[in-house]
């Protein structure tokens, strides 16, 4: 009988190197159109003030990332409110104040703008070309 006996720990280690790297090249594509995700919200977010159009940043964290807003109202713009949400109050119309104007107002709700969302259907679908670009280079 013939014993053959093959040292592997170099390809191993070589193996656990490219894995790594793969991982990284992955974890900056997703993190690239994560960030082209933000630009798109911000370009197409509703603004009076500014103030939500910049709150949108992307975090990151190995390969996922997270495109949010910190603001109070963000998700009732993104969703809408009142007859215009699925979750909306339906008994409308409302009056609240306005304490900034001083002023009553009616309303039925605001539509959804769904910035972030069609932000996310624009670039999603790219996300294959942000990793290869990364594997390419």
């Amino acid at each position: 009988m013939i014993n053959i006996k093959v040292d592997t720990s170099r390809v191993t280690r070589n193996l656990d190197g490219w894995i790594n790297d793969l991982e990284k090249m992955v974890a900056n594509g997703v993190a690239n159109a994560a960030l082209a995700i933000e630009a798109e919200a911000k370009r197409n977010v509703p603004s009076n003030t500014g103030n939500l159009r910049r709150s949108i940043q992307t975090k990151t964290e190995g390969m996922s990332a997270v495109v949010s807003s910190n603001l109070e109202y963000a998700p009732y713009l993104e969703n809408g409110t009142g007859i215009y949400s699925p979750d909306g109050r339906k008994d409308v119309p409302w009056t609240y104040y306005d304490l900034a104007t001083g002023n009553f107002y009616k309303t039925s709700g605001v539509p959804a703008a769904h910035y972030l969302q069609n932000a996310v259907n624009v670039v999603a679908p790219m996300l294959g070309e942000y990793i290869k670009q990364e594997l390419m280079k």
